[in-house]
């Protein structure tokens, strides 16, 4: 929550939510635009896409220090890496989700304006006939 304030996240919100009843009065009734299906179908294909830019750096990077405990664990079986690993691999997912928290309120605006803009998209205003 926090983060969506300190991104803008939440003024991009109250402005699509203010935007659409500028575009789309409540005197008349909505009626769904043709190609609506196609539409949101990119749009859920653009959700699972910034999903997974915004996880994808953590996971690789404890994927990669999975394999590195592997490979201790294999070159090295006195060590008792079961005890190591949990600690090391928590240490490696926080610093990284640090880093990814950092860098993310740049990139949050972009793959947000998707999100702001598509009710445009599935929805024309109008009275429904």
């Amino acid at each position: 929550l926090a983060l969506l304030f300190a991104s803008g996240g939440a003024g991009i919100i109250v402005t699509g939510f203010a935007r659409s009843f500028d575009v789309y009065s409540i005197a008349s009734v909505p009626h769904i635009a043709s190609g609506t299906a196609a539409s949101l179908g990119h749009l859920m294909t653009r959700a699972t896409l910034a999903g997974l830019e915004i996880g994808a750096p953590l996971l690789g990077a404890v994927f990669l220090t999975d394999v590195g405990l592997a490979l201790i664990a294999k070159f090295v079986p006195q060590a008792n890496i079961l005890n190591v690993g949990l600690s090391l691999k928590a240490l490696v997912a926080f610093s990284s989700l640090g880093a990814v928290l950092t860098l993310l309120p740049g990139e949050l605006s972009g793959l947000l304006d998707d999100a702001v803009n598509s009710p445009s998209v599935a929805i024309t205003a109008g009275a429904h006939t």
